[in-house]
């Protein structure tokens, strides 16, 4: 049942068992869970998962989440709460989207709202969906961004601009000619670590792709 996957998906991450996290996810968006993983164990440790409330419909399965965890900033403990859908193929997650109450979470935890409020694209990012692995390294002055992007299968990184539009939708806009293809990622922040855009490559489908903060 999609509601056992779930259930596996938290047992293997509360217990670190990240390899096992291979056989319940395609490999794109593994990549992206694993990427997930990676950034928040730079901001909390001792993170543990419960599923409180699931709903399935057809291939959707819809979740509401409880965690707990200490802060690596303030060394605080507490609990916060979220929810999530994930799109299954024969116990597969071939698709999966997270969001978090951050604003809870830096609270319960002690963590400064400011990044809360107005969170930077400066940093490295990563993300992967349909067979492209993105990597953008960015710095940020005002609202204006600069850096690098990367992606799977075009050789060479490419320069990039943008700007942080937020609270304005969408919040992140950054363009790079990627091997002479006019390349763009938009997105918006899902808290201070994750941007949930889409990758828009000429001669592709656009490709919805979460990028995540990296330590």
């Amino acid at each position: 049942m999609a509601t056992d996957t779930i259930q596996s998906v938290v047992t293997a991450v509360n217990g670190s068992q990240l390899n096992s996290l291979t056989a319940l996810f395609s490999p794109e968006t593994s990549a992206s869970v694993k990427e997930a993983l990676t950034g928040l164990a730079s901001t909390a440790k001792g993170v543990k998962y419960t599923v409180n409330q699931t709903v399935t419909e057809g291939t959707l399965v819809a979740f509401t989440y409880s965690a707990t965890g200490t802060s690596t900033a303030t060394n605080k403990a507490g609990s916060w709460t979220g929810s999530g859908v994930a799109t299954l193929d024969g116990g597969v997650i071939t698709a999966l989207q997270v969001h978090e109450d951050t604003i809870a979470k830096a609270i319960v935890l002690g963590e400064s709202l400011t990044t809360v409020a107005h969170p930077t694209a400066a940093g490295t990012w990563t993300g992967s969906a349909s067979g492209f692995t993105v990597t953008l390294k960015l710095i940020q002055s005002g609202t204006k961004v600069t850096g690098t992007v990367a992606i799977t299968g075009f050789p060479g990184t490419f320069p990039a601009t943008g700007e942080n539009n937020y609270p304005h939708n969408p919040n992140v806009v950054i363009n790079a000619t990627v091997v002479g293809l006019e390349t763009e990622f938009e997105g918006d922040f899902d808290g201070a670590n994750k941007i949930d855009g889409t990758l828009k490559i000429p001669g592709f489908s656009p490709i919805d792709v979460t990028v995540n903060k990296q330590a």
